[in-house]
């Protein structure tokens, strides 16, 4: 399968998917857009280590907006790849152009969920993580700054494993969901 535009393959909103505020506690379904986006981002990062967050979400709001172009359209080469992946992901797995445009909110919403670190790579670093893209060396280092960290905010243990993938429980509150939830739904919003 070649390059299709997005336009072309995205499906129609009806009224049940027009619904939708956001694909919090939905992600499960869209994991595949999400890993694909998300490791073009991780595997671009590792040869490009000058790229900032604000150089991604920049690039996601690109992307968000101008999806309906052709590839040519877009010239930067990490929004170009991420474009043409997710051609070939939609050729196998439709969704719709609003399901489409939350993805891009909610990926935004990962990155700022990660603002708490003080580092402008953050969100690059966790997708590092997160992929097992790191040495072990890196991993460790990794896991020791998060816990670091996660100490001077006083974060119980049991949460900081979640945070580390250590865990697939979550140690939310109920209040903490909810405000997850709504943060969730005006980064999709925008």
């Amino acid at each position: 399968m070649g390059f299709v535009n997005l336009g072309n393959i995205l499906k129609e909103d009806n009224f049940r998917v027009s619904q939708i505020k956001s694909l919090f506690q939905k992600e499960e379904e869209y994991n595949i857009y999400f890993y694909t986006i998300e490791y073009e981002i991780a595997t671009y990062f590792l040869k490009n280590k000058n790229i900032k967050e604000k150089d991604i979400i920049r690039i996601l709001k690109d992307i968000k907006k101008n999806y309906m172009q052709d590839l040519d359209f877009f010239q930067n080469k990490l929004e170009k790849e991420i474009v043409r992946k997710l051609s070939l992901v939609l050729q196998e797995k439709r969704i719709t152009h609003h399901e489409f445009r939350l993805v891009f909110g909610y990926l935004l919403w990962c990155i700022d969920n990660r603002s708490w670190i003080p580092n402008n790579r953050a969100y690059l670093n966790w997708l590092l993580y997160f992929f097992r893209l790191y040495d072990k060396a890196e991993m460790k280092s990794y896991e020791e700054i998060i816990r670091r960290y996660t100490k001077i905010l006083n974060i119980p243990n049991e949460q900081v494993d979640a945070i580390l993938l250590k865990t697939d429980k979550s140690f939310l509150s109920k209040e903490e969901i909810e405000a997850s939830k709504a943060e969730s739904e005006e980064f999709a919003k925008n």
